[in-house]
């Protein structure tokens, strides 16, 4: 069973009062909210760090520190 903890959320009257007419559950509200909020963030970080190694290597190869063949990286030294 995961634990769960106490916390506070401050919304307006209004949203709270339409909320607990249609029955919606703010505590499973959140919690679902979160979680994809947290993999969207999460994915943004991987894409982030992707395109990062991505502009390295390019950097890389324009300064002819490595080649790229058929993709793949070689440490060999550039043909001059």
């Amino acid at each position: 069973m995961v634990r769960k903890v106490r916390t506070t959320v401050l919304i307006s009257r209004e949203l709270h009062q339409k909320a607990k007419e249609r029955g919606i559950n703010l505590s499973k509200l959140l919690e679902r909210a979160l979680m994809i909020e947290l993999e969207l963030l999460e994915s943004i970080d991987l894409k982030r760090e992707e395109l990062l190694r991505q502009r390295l290597l390019e950097d890389k190869v324009k300064n002819g520190d490595e080649r790229v063949t058929d993709g793949m990286m070689s440490l060999e030294p550039p043909d001059r």
